[in-house]
């Protein structure tokens, strides 16, 4: 059963049900998403070629060119998601 108070729905992952396990994963920052998502780093690797010391992104695109990533259905950029997984957090200014 899902360990959400007075739900009686059948458990998917992590002790919750479907639709509190998506609830869940909603609302979990990126930095926290590698233990519930195949890793981040392994996802941000596989849309990278590397030529020489340019890492350049083969997945999707926004209108203005910036790579994009889905995480738990919301879609980030890239280049942030890199630098907050291989540097920490960015930050201000």
């Amino acid at each position: 059963m899902c360990s959400v108070d007075g739900c009686i729905n059948k458990h998917m992952a992590i002790g919750f049900c479907n639709t509190h396990y998506r609830r869940h994963r909603r609302n979990t920052p990126i930095d926290k998403l590698s233990c519930y998502d195949m890793d981040i780093k392994q996802r941000l690797q596989s849309f990278i070629q590397i030529n020489k010391e340019c890492w350049e992104w083969q997945g999707a695109k926004n209108r203005k060119g910036y790579g994009q990533i889905s995480i738990s259905n919301k879609r980030h950029i890239a280049h942030r998601v890199s630098y907050k997984v291989y540097k920490g957090e960015i930050p201000n200014g």
